[in-house]
């Protein structure tokens, strides 16, 4: 069982994708290519190779105080989409280091085969379209037999497995080889290069404000990268699944160095290392938000109609009802129902809201009051042209039983008396909308 891994290894572990390299060590070791069940030459390239390309070498530098930058022209195309000029950043090996392990060294008039990892990390210090090698592994196409990589001579495994002699064996062999490994590489998430805000804001899963808590590890500082790592309190969850809050008081995202500080509040677009993983990472170099551009950013997102919003009851509209008899009325302006707001429906009617008062209401029809809590119309007893009746009134107006009430209305009914123009022939009156 493959239990190598170089330090190299290690730190293309730190760009495979936006978080590797801060989480805790299980989820470091789970994240390393070179794991401890991974024996073939072929499943490593299979799996993890996002590029494998034929370049012509252009010159290397120094980048930072541990790495080297070599500069490639691109050839040929295996696998990936790589631009015609690439740049590969490999880790300086200590001398010391144990087992030895040469450095990489290549010249402008030989051809090589390459499998790459592309970086993926909003974090990284190196160019946003750099590559870093696969296992060292470096196949020289004009001499075979110097290539190297994955803890044997590349060229000798593909001897092997081709079982051919070296002397028989062609450069159109190796490349369709490696042409013939199936792609198996694949990459959750996309670091977003763009410094739109709503480009950023858009292609993000999730949008969250954001406490700083507590620091999870001391800063880190190195060619790759600088950042803090810190556990952090959702405040709110502007875009993407509320589930994001199972995480509890586990919740940490990795910042860069010296951004932010404990107690601050931030808005941040990031997204999880893995499936339930606790931590994250920023969707892109320019993930962190002041709490200033709150506004702008849930701008953002109601245009696009993906901003989350607390689910709200609907609002409930009311109605104001009261039953009495008029101030000129006999009776002495004896109140029944003193004024209380109802909640209405939609088609709600006077009527119908009359009968919500739980009132003994008799009517004739479906709409025409004739009496309330025993008080009915009837024809004056001492004028032939007068009766006391029930009528209704919304907002101060005249009304009808069957007439709409909407939201914040005053309903009024009234027990009046009333003279008519035309004494009745049958008093007392019956029938019809009430007035």
């Amino acid at each position: 069982m493959k239990k190598y891994i170089t330090i190299l290894t290690i730190l293309l572990a730190l760009l495979l994708s936006a978080c590797s390299g801060y989480n805790n060590e299980q989820e470091f070791e789970n994240s390393t290519p070179a794991s401890a069940g991974m024996e073939s030459f072929e499943e490593i390239i299979s799996e993890f190779a996002t590029d494998i390309v034929v370049v012509q070498f252009v010159e290397e530098r120094p980048f930072g105080n541990r790495l080297m930058e070599y500069e490639f022209i691109v050839i040929e195309r295996i696998r990936g989409n790589a631009p015609d000029r690439i740049l590969i950043y490999a880790e300086i090996v200590p001398p010391d280091f144990q087992p030895p392990i040469p450095n990489l060294e290549f010249n402008t008039d030989t051809e090589y085969l390459l499998p790459l990892i592309k970086i993926n990390s909003a974090y990284a210090n190196t160019h946003p379209e750099g590559f870093a090698f696969l296992e060292r592994i470096v196949i020289d196409l004009n001499n075979p037999e110097n290539s190297t990589g994955y803890d044997v001579s590349a060229f000798q495994h593909l001897i092997d497995v081709n079982t051919t002699s070296t002397e028989n064996f062609t450069v159109q062999s190796m490349v369709s080889h490696f042409r013939n490994i199936p792609d198996q590489s694949s990459t959750s998430f996309e670091v977003i290069r763009s410094e739109n805000i709503k480009d950023i804001i858009n292609g993000s899963p999730f949008v969250l404000v954001v406490e700083i808590k507590e620091m999870r590890r001391p800063t880190t500082i190195n060619d790759w990268m600088s950042t803090d790592f810190f556990y952090c309190t959702i405040i709110d969850i502007l875009k993407g699944d509320e589930s994001i809050r199972d995480v509890g008081d586990n919740f940490r995202i990795l910042f860069f160095a010296d951004t932010v500080q404990i107690g601050e509040r931030h808005i941040v677009a990031v997204v999880p290392v893995d499936v339930g993983s606790f931590s994250h990472s920023f969707t892109s170099p320019h993930s962190l938000f002041s709490m200033a551009q709150l506004d702008e950013i849930v701008a953002i997102l109601e245009e696009a109609g993906t901003l989350n919003r607390p689910v709200e009851p609907p609002i409930q509209q009311t109605a104001t009802i009261s039953v009495r008899t008029s101030n000129d009325n006999m009776m002495l302006n004896s109140v029944i129902f003193r004024p209380r707001g109802m909640v209405i429906e939609e088609g709600e009617t006077a009527y119908s809201l009359l009968r919500k008062t739980g009132l003994d209401v008799v009517s004739l029809g479906t709409n025409h009051v004739v009496s309330i809590n025993g008080l009915s119309a009837m024809a004056d007893p001492f004028r032939a042209d007068a009766q006391y009746v029930w009528s209704v009134r919304i907002n101060g107006g005249s009304a009808r039983s069957s007439s709409t009430v909407r939201d914040s209305d005053v309903v009024e009914w009234l027990y009046e008396h009333i003279i008519l123009a035309t004494p009745p022939v049958d008093p007392p009156p019956g029938g019809g909308d009430n007035m």
